[in-house]
């Protein structure tokens, strides 16, 4: 069998996998599914600036307050990314979502808190970015991820006396949720479009491309993933948050998500069983990756997506299949400052949160 490297192919490959065993009426292998879903590396910087979806936001690179960093590698195994403020309000440690790292257009909001005082630390989570890895055994890894991060952030002298909050979208926001069931005293978190356990996303997120699938797999893929991991396999965010009484809690989700959708999987959709005061913004008009960024971006970007699925589907995804003349023609149409900017609403909230 010919060996699947490039990592969307594997996905694809997965679901296809998947899709063939409903049209087939045979049951489906999770383990097979498993690997194609979490056997792979999420994401990687010379990947990601070799493909057209670079070119669409602003990014690390881009942003004055995001030039001068530390970077660190905790653990020889998880990358993270340090950028400091005078007098700063406190540190925000910061976790991006799943096929994302920290330097792509999650650098929109790592900017944002920077401008407004805080000291930023960006992490890559395990497979992601410069982290590590090939693959996770369970999306709970992430939690594991972030506790390390603030082992490490504790036992800095010139980090460890600063108020830390912690900030994540999708991945990022179920990790930092999750990983409350670990570690304690940090002061807030805001999640951005999580998902309260790793096994509910799966079979949430699949059942809107195969259908009763999902639900026929669902014990299955339950076995099959606790076997792959460890007894955190499926660890609970909202579980996360009831524990840790002290921290300030704010679940941010919108309406139209078809990732993490708003009512089956999302922390939003299981809110009732938060045992504590907490607050939540519902964003009825917001989707998934889009959820951080004002309607101004949101509209511009429509445009934008439209002249960049027209490339693609002339030339393909990567840069370097593009003809020179093309190329310039495309970034010369739009403003990418323009498609990056926060929703100011949002983040206000969040640090109001904060103080």
């Amino acid at each position: 069998m010919k060996l699947v490297r490039n990592k969307l192919e594997k996905i694809y490959t997965g679901l296809k996998i998947a899709e063939s065993a409903l049209l087939s009426k045979t049951p489906t292998d999770p383990k097979i599914a498993l690997s194609a879903i979490l056997d792979r590396r999420f994401s990687k910087p010379s990947a990601h600036k070799e493909s057209i979806d670079s070119l669409i936001f602003m990014e690390r690179e881009d942003f004055e307050s995001l030039k001068k960093r530390e970077e660190v590698m905790i653990n020889n195994r998880l990358a993270a990314y340090i950028y400091k403020v005078r007098l700063a309000r406190g540190l925000v440690l910061f976790v991006h979502g799943i096929n994302s790292y920290s330097d792509d257009y999650y650098a929109i909001i790592q900017d944002y808190f920077v401008r407004n005082g805080y000291d930023v630390f960006a992490l890559d989570l395990s497979s992601s970015g410069r982290s590590k890895g090939i693959g996770v055994t369970s999306l709970s890894d992430g939690t594991k991820d972030v506790a390390e991060a603030v082992e490490y952030i504790r036992k800095r002298r010139d980090l460890k006396n600063l108020p830390l909050y912690m900030v994540g979208h999708s991945w990022g926001a179920y990790s930092v949720a999750a990983s409350l069931n670990y570690v304690k005293d940090i002061k807030a978190i805001a999640c951005l479009s999580g998902f309260d356990t790793p096994l509910n996303e799966m079979i949430s997120f699949p059942s809107k491309y195969i259908g009763v699938l999902s639900e026929i797999t669902a014990e299955p893929l339950k076995n099959a993933l606790k076997e792959r991991s460890d007894k955190d396999y499926n660890l609970s965010a909202i579980t996360g948050i009831n524990k840790a009484k002290k921290t300030k809690v704010i679940i941010i989700q919108g309406g139209k998500d078809e990732t993490v959708r708003p009512n089956k999987g999302s922390i939003y959709s299981c809110e009732k069983m938060i045992k504590r005061k907490h607050m939540t913004m519902f964003l009825k008009d917001k989707g998934h990756a889009d959820i951080f960024l004002s309607p101004q971006s949101i509209e511009y970007l429509k445009k934008v997506n439209e002249l960049k699925n027209e490339l693609k589907k002339q030339y393909g995804p990567k840069i370097n299949k593009i003809p020179k003349e093309a190329l310039d023609g495309f970034i010369s149409s739009f403003d990418k400052r323009m498609t990056s900017v926060v929703d100011e609403s949002i983040f206000q909230k969040i640090i109001e949160l904060f103080n």
